[in-house]
């Protein structure tokens, strides 16, 4: 009797490396060994895809309301990444049940993601360490700002809680039902702890209880893989990308600005007080990954 259909689901919260994640998973999809599909999803569109065959192609953002779209992920894909819902991928394959998809996410420093996210919606304008950190002062002090998004509310909550207008507010109802979602993941990523966190999600895929069939060879076959020119066996990719292009690397300018934020305890103290629920959900969400890393093995 064949094992039922699963479906990997990688959920990329806002700069938390999900980058890196998503060009790990397609390189493996397009390696000539891969015999399974990965699409990249961004806010309710599709980016681009390999197929089972290794077949690369750029959809360019043509939107998951299209049935055509649906129908090529139901009979090409077997891995889904991206800003996507916590059930993007439900609504994509209904007749599955909830343990058919292996869902995962990563979490990082509050402090750290927001300051890296502050940078990244500037990437493209010139500005110094001066520039953003007046940007930031102005934002959070002289506009008094009250509130940052609960920014794991936007992928880790249904399509349906995040348009219900008595949930859009309350960070702190809100936060009780994250708690939920973190216990349903297969995974919890961390930042922090990038290699630890690839091993944890090589046992999503190497259990024997839990890896779908048409993952088998990932982790026994060899090949090349596109863009980086690893070879060997693909179980190594996970140590080998590390070192490779692509993989999470120390952002200086990240550091500095933290350490010029810090030297301002009215803005630092304050930027702390707004990202305090955030910071409830990733000391919630870090001991899930201590947890699932004890469970493994994994120091």
């Amino acid at each position: 009797m064949s094992k039922p259909k699963q479906i990997l689901v990688f959920i990329h919260v806002y700069k938390t490396a999900g980058v890196s994640m998503r060009d790990i998973l397609m390189n493996i999809a397009r390696s000539k060994s891969s015999s399974f599909g990965y699409a990249t999803l961004v806010s309710g569109k599709l980016r681009d895809s390999a197929d089972r065959n290794g077949r690369y192609t750029n959809h360019d953002y043509v939107a998951l309301s299209d049935p055509d779209v649906v129908e090529y992920l139901r009979n090409n894909i077997d891995i889904l990444g991206g800003h996507q819902s916590f059930d993007t991928a439900n609504t994509i394959w209904p007749e599955l049940p909830e343990e058919s998809f292996q869902k995962f996410a990563f979490i990082r420093d509050p402090l750290h993601r927001y300051v890296s996210a502050r940078i990244h919606t500037k990437k493209n304008k010139l500005h110094t360490l001066p520039d953003l950190l007046e940007s930031i002062r102005i934002d959070i002090l002289e506009e008094k700002r009250l509130v940052l998004d609960n920014v794991y509310w936007r992928y880790l909550a249904t399509a349906e809680e995040i348009s219900n207008p008595e949930l859009e507010n309350n960070q702190e109802k809100q936060n009780n039902i994250l708690k939920m979602r973190f216990n349903q993941l297969a995974m919890v990523g961390l930042v922090e702890r990038w290699s630890q966190s690839l091993k944890l999600l090589d046992t999503i895929w190497i259990s024997e209880q839990k890896r779908p069939t048409q993952f088998d060879e990932m982790f026994s076959n060899k090949g090349t893989l596109p863009g980086n020119g690893i070879k060997g066996n693909l179980r190594q990719l996970y140590t080998r990308y590390l070192g490779k292009k692509g993989a999470p690397k120390k952002t200086t300018s990240t550091g500095l600005l933290i350490l010029e934020i810090e030297k301002d305890k009215e803005l630092y103290t304050r930027i702390v007080e707004l990202l305090s629920y955030e910071q409830e959900i990733y000391d919630y969400a870090l001991q899930i990954h201590m947890d699932q890393c004890k469970r493994a093995g994994i120091t």
